[in-house]
């Protein structure tokens, strides 16, 4: 039983994560960040071969390397990595972006920032069961699902820590939709736990967490 919710997990974390990532930034127009962090009036000569560039369009930029794990932990407050997430990061750092350019987006490069996001929530619930900031009113113990209220206070406390703003009604929604749809009615004794890692890893590793 236990094999099988993680492998439902698995798959709705990605697929939730995916999902997000057309939502926000992700119908916005990009063009690649300069090196030394410029606007496009001065990009690079690297970035003007970018496809991704357009003059006179606003520029972002994609975490790259080890500061994408700072980012998340910073962004979250999980504190210092443990040796698991660092563990992870290394694993996974081939897939990210070296340069931060918005050209390296890639499928392995999303893939890659949830297995890393995953890990650093889970560091940040280990100090939540202690300290609560983000999670406040879930008892992670528990067999059944925290309050809707208190998913959803959780869910925009992460989104202005993470992506800089509120949730929008349709990320909500989606976010919502996923965790009930993975946990209702499962009645395991993480059930609280896993909801959490569920729906913090799927909005950690979303495309508004990993532009800049």
């Amino acid at each position: 039983m236990r094999k099988k919710l993680i492998i439902k997990m698995a798959t709705a974390i990605m697929g939730s994560a995916l999902l997000i990532t057309g939502l926000g930034q992700g119908c916005s127009q990009w063009s690649a960040l300069s090196m030394d962090g410029s606007d496009g009036s001065s990009v690079s000569q690297s970035y003007e071969n970018d496809p991704a560039y357009k003059p006179g369009v606003a520029t972002v930029a994609l975490i790259y390397g080890k500061q994408g794990l700072d980012h998340f932990n910073a962004c979250l407050g999980s504190g210092r990595p443990s040796e698991r997430t660092l563990a992870m990061y290394n694993s996974k750092r081939g897939s990210i972006s070296e340069s931060g350019a918005v050209g390296t987006l890639t499928a392995p490069m999303l893939m890659a920032a949830t297995s890393v996001a995953g890990e650093v929530c889970k560091d940040l619930i280990e100090n939540e069961k202690t300290a609560p900031r983000i999670f406040m009113g879930v008892n992670f113990s528990s067999t059944s699902l925290p309050a809707d209220g208190v998913i959803q206070n959780a869910m925009k406390r992460i989104a202005r820590s993470c992506w800089s703003r509120d949730e929008d009604r349709v990320e909500a929604e989606i976010i919502m939709d996923s965790v009930r749809s993975v946990f209702s009615g499962a009645n395991g004794p993480n059930t609280a736990h896993d909801a959490m890692l569920f729906m913090c890893t799927s909005m950690l590793g979303s495309l508004d967490s990993i532009v800049l």
